[in-house]
């Protein structure tokens, strides 16, 4: 690794007390910036290892004349906590983002070759519950019990939930792909060609988490007491990148090509992928777990081979204060204006790994529904003496 580091100063100005001279100099340098880079070495070639850290500590002025010889003065003086750089003013706030081992499995999930767009095998063993999903939609639209009906409101409306999200969601989705499975074919076609002449370069889109915080801290602590209300806020990116290359066995021929696509584009293959989608409560171990990912990224009809996945971050932390203005002592401070920013980017392979992150509302509402149907089922039992 190569390291290089630049670091800038300005003055700090002056305080003191117990004295009738008024130190009015710029007083001693503090560092108001500092910046950290750690590279590859060169000859290791492209997509290694790389990390660079900013660091920018603004404001916190603070002056006050020299009026009384017990009193302090301060002239242009940069607040302690702002001239030590503690950390509280510059450290990142945690994102909830995933792993490098979830990120490399959703980039790889994504952009394999072999990704199915409408997956036939699972959709052909999920037909037996379209009858019932039909007759369930027909009784609730001829259902003439009004007085039930409101009794039972809630597990009504928790039942429609999971029927849209497990049962006329996925049908609507892979009605309308199928409509246009010619076109997606001609596609992957395109695509699998691109990656037999060239191989293929793919940049994924991860998300952007942010984190927010309001906390009191001391700015100030020697000859006055300043305490400033801060506001912390920290934004992180994080996208990935990959490379696809064929193997030997690839397709040499159109009429060739054009089958795998289709085996691809339908997941005509019955693989692990497979049989983790058709566990019932399978989504629900993705929600913490990134299994289903992992074996689709994993997923081989297509015959190519993927690199480690290029983990890139983009985090920007800043963290600022209120100005300070006090007549009765006749003490002002400027605001405090910090700022942290890291690049980072880590290969990483497509592992198995935890990642508990806070539910959106889709999955808290998938929860509650089901929450609700299981509440309403034991009471039912209840009465019935089960």
């Amino acid at each position: 690794m190569t390291a290089r580091s630049l670091v800038t100063t300005k003055p700090g100005g002056t305080s003191g007390r117990f004295t009738w001279t008024e130190d009015t100099s710029p007083g001693p340098l503090v560092v108001d910036y500092t910046a950290d880079m750690a590279d590859a070495e060169p000859q290791a070639g492209d997509g290694g290892n790389f990390n660079v850290t900013k660091q920018s500590f603004d404001g916190g002025i603070i002056n006050r004349p020299l009026d009384n010889y017990f009193a302090p003065y301060f002239h242009n003086y940069v607040a302690d906590a702002v001239r030590g750089r503690q950390a509280d003013l510059c450290s990142s706030l945690y994102t909830n983002s995933p792993d490098g081992f979830t990120v490399a499995s959703q980039v790889m999930a994504r952009t394999n070759p072999s990704r199915p767009v409408v997956d036939c095998t699972i959709a052909a063993v999920e037909l037996r519950d379209f009858p019932d999903l039909f007759k369930r939609a027909g009784e609730s639209l001829l259902a003439k019990q009004r007085k039930y009906r409101n009794a039972h409101a809630a597990q009504d409306y928790a039942e429609t939930t999971l029927q849209y999200y497990f049962g006329w969601a996925p049908l609507v989705r892979d009605f309308v792909n199928v409509m246009y499975f010619g076109d997606l074919v001609d596609q992957r076609v395109a695509e699998l060609t691109k990656l037999k002449q060239k191989g293929i370069r793919r940049r994924c889109q991860i998300g952007e988490y942010t984190a927010e915080s309001n906390f009191n801290m001391y700015l100030q602590s020697v000859y006055r007491t300043i305490i400033g209300q801060m506001q912390k806020k920290t934004t992180e990116r994080v996208w990935g990148f990959i490379t696809w290359t064929p193997n030997q066995d690839f397709p040499d021929n159109a009429a060739g090509m054009r089958r795998l696509a289709r085996d691809a584009v339908g997941g005509l293959l019955v693989d692990p992928s497979t049989a983790w989608e058709l566990i019932p409560f399978s989504w629900l171990v993705d929600w913490c777990f990134n299994i289903g990912q992992f074996f689709a990224a994993h997923r081989n009809i297509v015959p190519a081979t993927p690199s480690l996945v290029q983990v890139m971050r983009h985090k920007r932390t800043t963290c600022t204060s209120q100005s300070v203005n006090d007549p009765s002592d006749h003490l002002t401070m400027t605001p405090v204006n910090c700022f942290s920013e890291s690049k980072q980017r880590a290969t990483s392979p497509a592992l198995i790994s935890a990642h508990l992150q806070f539910l959106n509302e889709r999955q808290m509402s998938i929860l509650g529904s089901v929450g609700l149907l299981k509440s309403g089922e034991n009471r039912i039992n209840t009465r019935l003496g089960r």
